[in-house]
């Protein structure tokens, strides 16, 4: 973890810089577009400015996902009573238009209660859990339930972020707590996983 934690504030800091260079250079050659004459040479360079405009935003996410990866194994400097309630419908909320479009219904059972923890990284969690019944649920009609299963003797509470798709083959479970693992052609990094695994352990 604190290799990991510093080699990912290192790539940070070292690739930021350049990545903002690069994204100054883009905003400036679109500003001179309208100076080319040539209607095809024109169009030519709008598409590689396109170009460059998505890579640069999918490197911006792989770099703050490594970084986000990297503190999410770090124990928090404070804790918080966090009512688990309150970050899932606060996902919910942000994520309407996307379960609207998925045709998803979601269901909370019961009362997901309040734990001590860091309220940024049970937002991580749940959204990665979430966000992933979402996207890779493939049933004809999508559902998603959240729930509080039992709490243990020791006080630890134990979630479920259930859906009805066909789920995860099981010679991948494992694999996809893998930093970087991705199943199938999605846009997401792979890192999200991951980042759940580490603020649980």
């Amino acid at each position: 973890n604190d290799e990991l934690d510093g080699y990912a504030h290192m790539v940070s800091h070292d690739l930021k810089s350049p990545l903002s260079a690069i994204s100054i250079a883009n905003a400036m050659l679109r500003e001179d577009i309208a100076n080319i004459r040539d209607e095809q040479v024109r169009q030519e360079v709008a598409e590689a400015l396109e170009a460059i405009d998505r890579s640069l935003t999918k490197t911006y996410e792989l770099v703050n996902g490594l970084l986000s990866m990297a503190e999410a194994g770090q124990a928090p400097v404070e804790t918080e009573h966090v009512s688990v309630f309150k970050i899932v419908s606060e996902i919910l909320e942000e994520r309407s238009a996307q379960i609207a479009e998925k045709h998803s219904h979601v269901q909370i059972e019961g009362d997901l209660g309040v734990i001590e923890g860091n309220a940024l990284q049970i937002y991580q969690v749940f959204n990665n859990l979430i966000g992933n019944a979402l996207v890779h649920n493939d049933a004809n009609e999508p559902r998603i339930i959240i729930r509080s299963c039992v709490t243990d003797d020791s006080g630890a509470h134990r979630y479920e972020v259930y859906d009805n798709g066909s789920g995860i083959p099981s010679e991948e479970v494992e694999a996809v707590f893998k930093p970087f693992y991705k199943r199938g052609s999605g846009s997401e990094n792979g890192i999200g996983l991951s980042i759940v695994k580490k603020v649980v352990e």
